[in-house]
């Protein structure tokens, strides 16, 4: 259901001529709908998973991501996340009634629900490491020592990980660049966004976890920081 759902959208933008997606392996990604993968991107805007989905439709199986439980409310992305079983997580609340404890008891329920439903069948795990959409606000609050990027966060990486151990040796790192001013959802519906590289490379996950995953990912972010820079500088040419 998902794939049809995500090749109605690479349709609509191919006909209308709204973006051209241009993507770029660093080795050739054979066809592996039959292999579970782990994907971990850069986030920016709402429209990056609509990118993602479309780039790697062909090679991939279906994306599923850790989406906020309040978007369940929201008409119609609500209802399609729940049709497609996203798993849902509860965001941190400073009300009385949520506590802290309650909402860490709900949402490891939520994983362990998850972690089944990973099993059924080979699926995609998309991670944005960085936990929110980055802007120049968030990136001064939170005085990133990356030029591009906010500081990455580890528990969703090792959380998925342990969840599929067994099925993949590997991550897929992406990395994508808007050409000009990142685009809101909306003027990516409209258009105003002409072009998008997503680059992609492969990653083993033993490679990853030595020393630690932590570490792992943080020379990532320094590499995919690098990356960022050379894309953009190729929207020049």
């Amino acid at each position: 259901m998902i794939n049809v759902w995500v090749a109605g959208n690479r349709w609509m933008l191919r006909r209308l001529n709204m973006i051209s997606i241009e993507t770029i392996f660093d080795q050739q990604l054979e066809t592996e709908h039959n292999q579970w993968q782990i994907v971990i991107c850069n986030h920016q805007t709402w429209a990056d998973v609509i990118v993602l989905q479309i780039a790697l439709l062909d090679y991939i199986p279906p994306i599923k991501f850790f989406t906020k439980r309040e978007f369940i409310w929201v008409p119609v992305l609500g209802f399609v996340l729940w049709v497609l079983k996203f798993p849902y997580v509860l965001r941190a609340s400073t009300g009385h009634k949520r506590t802290e404890s309650y909402r860490n008891l709900l949402n490891a329920r939520s994983m362990h629900r998850a972690r089944q439903q990973f099993h059924e069948r080979p699926v995609s795990i998309l991670i944005f490491c960085e936990g929110t959409r980055f802007n120049q606000e968030k990136y001064r609050a939170q005085k990133s020592s990356y030029r591009n990027l906010l500081r990455p966060k580890i528990g969703g990486v090792a959380f998925t990980i342990d969840a599929l151990q067994t099925k993949t040796n590997h991550i897929l790192d992406v990395t994508l660049v808007y050409e000009g001013k990142t685009p809101n959802f909306w003027n990516f519906l409209c258009g105003k966004c002409r072009r998008v590289k997503v680059h992609t490379r492969k990653v083993l996950i033993k490679d990853l976890s030595e020393p630690s995953i932590r570490s792992g990912i943080r020379q990532l972010w320094q590499t995919k920081d690098q990356e960022i820079d050379r894309l953009q500088s190729e929207f020049n040419f």
